[in-house]
């Protein structure tokens, strides 16, 4: 069963497609896989949470604004509360989307943007504004 860390994974994966999208510079087919992978996620989450709930609502809502702390943090709330964590399915999309992320330079700075690494009781985040909570990141 995927750990906590499978929700940092799939917000990561949104958020990298997102702001990835949004900035351009991936290539055709590069911009065809990061589609295809993030429709998957996207479809997946509103499939067995609800196109109404907490995390396809936020989903949306970083759509029309990539770089609003409020969605994203909104993002990460939903994925706990609806224990996206808990779903192999889901988490095994979203580590397929964050391949399709990584073979883009923009992909690969909109994932670097937002990176947590935990080592132990040893955290180090690289990210605008980015902060820890309750063992979960924040967005800022």
């Amino acid at each position: 069963m995927p750990t906590r860390q499978a929700i940092s994974i799939v917000t990561t994966a949104i958020i990298g497609a997102i702001t990835a999208g949004a900035t351009g510079g991936v290539t055709a087919v590069g911009k065809q896989a990061v589609m295809d992978a993030y429709g998957a996620l996207k479809g997946a989450i509103k499939t067995k949470f609800g196109k109404n709930s907490k995390s396809a609502a936020a989903i949306n809502g970083l759509e029309e604004s990539p770089d609003s702390e409020g969605w994203q943090k909104l993002l990460a709330e939903g994925m706990l509360k609806e224990k996206v964590n808990e779903d192999t399915e889901i988490v095994k999309i979203a580590r397929e989307l964050l391949a399709a992320l990584m073979e883009s330079e923009s992909g690969r700075k909109a994932l670097v943007k937002y990176k947590v690494d935990a080592i132990g009781a040893n955290i180090g985040i690289i990210g605008d504004k980015a902060k820890i909570h309750g063992g979960l990141l924040a967005v800022r």
